[in-house]
């Protein structure tokens, strides 16, 4: 079930079900990052960046779940080279006080899906559909895989 966790972490990194989130707008003049930024300006936090930034994840293109278990190897691989990821780092489900409030349906949902595909249906994948590349399954994939599904 550990590994089930991380390797629903990374698909949420990889490819967010929402990479746009709400606006928020400023109720007075602010500065970020030395930025002025005036009241009343709307403001959109990027998700989809955050979950690439070089400087918070080691080989952000690379699908790894052991990155989210940090105990394992390569998450300690990470942590030497100064790549350790905060809670912006992680924004699936934005964070703090505004985050989903469906977060922890949607987790379970993910799960008991992938569960259920995994023990009840075998999938077989052509070798050289699955060595393509930029494979990737998500809403914006370019690849359309070819599938025979079986049900055990």
């Amino acid at each position: 079930l550990h590994y089930l966790n991380c390797c629903v972490k990374e698909i949420l990194r990889i490819d967010s079900a929402g990479v746009d989130s709400f606006d928020y707008k400023t109720s007075g003049d602010i500065k970020i990052c030395n930025v002025p930024i005036s009241k009343g300006t709307i403001l959109k936090l990027d998700i989809y960046t955050a979950h690439y930034d070089n400087n918070k994840w080691l080989n952000p293109k690379e699908f790894v779940p052991e990155r989210h278990d940090t105990e394992s190897e390569f998450s300690q691989k990470a942590k030497k080279a100064g790549k350790v990821a905060d809670t912006y780092s992680r924004r699936s489900f934005s964070h703090g006080m505004r985050n989903c409030p469906g977060m922890a349906l949607a987790l379970m949902e993910i799960k008991v899906f992938m569960i259920y595909f995994m023990v009840h249906i075998d999938f077989k994948f052509e070798e050289e559909v699955l060595n393509h590349e930029g494979i990737g399954f998500g809403l914006g994939s370019q690849f359309e895989p070819k599938i025979k599904v079986k049900k055990i």
